[in-house]
């Protein structure tokens, strides 16, 4: 392989607790051929200072001038990369250490339409084990149409060709959240993914992260599909119907209602999407209910 085939890029900022981990566990890949390039996104001169100790040649570090948030920050890494892969690496999560060697012998042997491979992760709960995360489920829907279902991969269990940000951008530094959904949607277009079933990634994840702002992701979702699936009925219908969902889940019924009728209105034959709305006259009981018939038939991978 070519020097640097792959270019691993680690967004940090306020994380100098966290980053040695994120860091010391691409240094202890057993495939070694990597630059490491770390976005450090606004002054943080603590982390900035936990970077510096680490003594390597591959390791960059870049320090915005200002917070641009995590999108802005991946975008500098991917623009100066120099690998023929770019692996996303969340300063909070950690790699495995077989995680690149393993991917990259699947990219090495698979057909250029893949353009992105990815796997499962494990799930840790404030450092306490909680369970094995598949994610996107080969075998039984095509990626594309699960990534249209609104399911979503983790940034930091894939490797990504480069040439597939030169063909669809980079990531949308206007979200603020699914910012990593709306990627995915682009790429699928044009590539396909490839995953390998076993979890090569551990995420950790923090009380405060578990309740992290559900508003406004539900918000972002919306802002995406309003765009995304304009001129597709189909998948629009279906997208609205989920952001209802979502906010009838969150509380908010009436609003959840709302955007049911709009998905209704929008594929006015589906069947399921009129039990899904009776079931929300019926009270959260009936719901559950009719909805967990809905996921049975719609959503089961």
């Amino acid at each position: 392989m070519e020097q640097n085939s792959v270019s691993v890029i680690i967004p940090t900022y306020k994380r100098a607790h966290l980053i040695n981990r994120a860091i010391n566990s691409v240094l202890n890949q057993t495939f070694q051929d990597f630059e490491i390039v770390v976005v450090i996104d606004g002054m943080d001169e603590d982390t900035l200072r936990e970077v510096q100790k680490f003594i390597d040649v591959r390791i960059k570090y870049i320090v915005l001038d200002k917070n641009m948030g995590i999108s802005a920050a991946r975008n500098t890494g991917i623009m100066i990369a120099k690998g023929k892969y770019v692996a996303l690496l969340d300063d909070d999560d950690e790699w495995v250490p077989t995680k690149l060697e393993k991917q990259l012998v699947v990219a090495e042997r698979t057909s250029s339409e893949i353009g992105v491979i990815y796997s499962d992760y494990l799930e840790y709960f404030d450092d306490k084990y909680m369970s094995n995360y598949v994610g996107l489920l080969s075998g039984k829907k095509d990626e594309r149409t699960q990534i249209l279902e609104g399911r979503c991969i983790a940034p930091s269990v894939t490797i990504i060709k480069k040439e597939c940000f030169e063909k669809v951008g980079l990531f949308n530094i206007e979200l603020t959240r699914c910012e990593d959904w709306e990627l995915w949607l682009r790429i699928s277009e044009f590539y396909k993914f490839k995953k390998i079933p076993e979890a090569l990634t551990i995420h950790h994840r923090t009380a405060s992260q578990l309740s992290a702002n559900e508003v406004l992701m539900i918000e972002t979702r919306e802002m995406i599909i309003s765009s995304y699936f304009k001129n597709d009925k189909k998948w629009l219908a279906y997208s609205i119907l989920i952001v209802g969902i979502s906010w009838w889940n969150l509380g908010k019924k009436r609003k959840g209602q709302e955007y049911i009728l709009k998905a209704i209105k929008s594929d006015p034959y589906n069947v399921l999407y009129i039990c899904v709305f009776i079931a929300t006259l019926g009270g959260v009981k009936s719901f559950k209910i009719l909805y967990r018939i809905y996921k049975k038939l719609t959503l089961d991978y």
